[in-house]
Parts: structure tokens; sequence; C-alpha cells
């Protein structure tokens, strides 16, 4: 993946099934926003129904990523980066996740995408999260 990448909401589907005990199966619509973490204050100004740190239909939170503070994303990606010896100086890094909705949350995986200054993806890092809160980081050279 390669050349300049843009802010973008995507929209999917997830879906579900077991087969045991009993079959079950659910399928529902989703919309994920992949967004310049560099930026998301300035979204939060433009856009009427989205705001970074605070209450909105749509909101994006700091500490729901990452270190879990409201500190800044960028130094939590860049200090993963540097934990797992990748070197993204000067780096754009974008983010692909599910908002808050009008307060909730629910953001099973969040996946940081890593570019060089020239546009290059030179990392991924997954974050991960489970049912009892519980997160872990991943990352992708």
């Amino acid at each position: 993946m390669s050349g300049n990448p843009q802010s973008a909401v995507y929209f999917g589907h997830v879906m579900h099934a077991r087969l045991r005990p009993f079959r079950h199966r659910f399928v529902y619509r989703v919309f994920s926003l992949f967004l310049d973490i560099d930026r998301l204050d300035e979204f939060g100004n433009k856009l009427r129904f989205f705001s970074h740190n605070r209450f909105n239909l749509f909101s994006l939170y700091d500490r729901d990523h990452g270190a879990r503070t409201n500190h800044c994303l960028r130094e939590w990606v860049a200090g993963e980066l540097t934990g797992a010896g990748v070197a993204v100086p000067d780096g754009r890094y974008f983010m692909l996740c599910f908002p808050r909705v009008l307060g909730y949350v629910f953001n099973p995986l969040t996946v940081f995408f890593c570019f060089t200054k020239s546009g290059q993806l030179r990392a991924l890092i997954y974050e991960v999260r489970n049912t009892f809160g519980d997160k872990h980081p991943y990352v992708i050279p």
C-alpha cells in the first residue's frame, strides 16, 4: 500500500455463526472510521456530528485506544513502534476503528496504519481487546 492516504468512512457487515450447542447466526451492518490521528481535533471542529474527546452523536476518545489515558495517540503509536524496533521517522499514522455512538463504545479491534513521509506503508499495529477489558497491541512490520 502506498500513495497519499486520506481519511474515510468504510461501511461493511459483521457476521457471527455458531454450530454448537445450537445453531445461531447473525449479521449486522457497521461502519468504521479511517482517520489521520494528527487531524482528530480538526475533524471534530469541522464535522457537526463528530467530536474528539467530547460527547457527540459520534465521537472518538483517546482514552479508548492506546495507553487508555488522554495522552497523545501519536506518542503511544511511536512508542509501540520503537519498542518493536520499527522506525517510521516523521511518519503519518492513521487509525481504523469504530467510533463511540451516543457515548457507547464497542471497539474489539483498532488498526493503526503507519506510513512513511513518502506514503509507503511501513507497519501496522493491531490493538485487540476482549470482553474482559484486556487489550494487547501487535506490531506487524
